[in-house]
């Protein structure tokens, strides 16, 4: 494009812009609909499955150690399913256990907070 058609094209567009702010100072402000996810208790139980092993379960009082193994593809999704849950990871580590990893998790109770 030419210096020309360039100016011609940024004219236009301010003044496209300057002709659409006063509807938008028109509009009523809605405010922000948060989706809120429903919110699954918490069990040990429900990360037993096929591919994940449940190794064992540490209540405390707050929260509470639960150590699991999985495989590397998996781990990405416990996660996911965890902030489901009324629980926070505070911490986590991985380590090699056999063909599998040994996931360790230091949950939090949200409710405690």
């Amino acid at each position: 494009m030419k210096c020309k058609e360039l100016e011609a094209l940024s004219f236009r567009a301010r003044q496209l812009n300057a002709a659409l702010w006063p509807q938008a100072g028109r509009q009523p402000v809605a405010p922000a609909q948060r989706e809120t996810q429903p919110v699954q208790p918490f069990s040990p139980l429900d990360f037993q499955d096929k591919r994940t092993a449940l190794v064992y379960w540490k209540p405390q009082l707050n929260g509470g150690e639960l150590v699991l193994d999985a495989l590397w593809s998996d781990i990405p999704a416990l996660f996911s399913r965890l902030a489901q849950q009324a629980v926070s990871v505070r911490a986590f580590s991985l380590a090699p256990e056999g063909t599998r990893l040994r996931l360790s998790l230091q949950l939090e109770s949200d409710h405690a907070r």
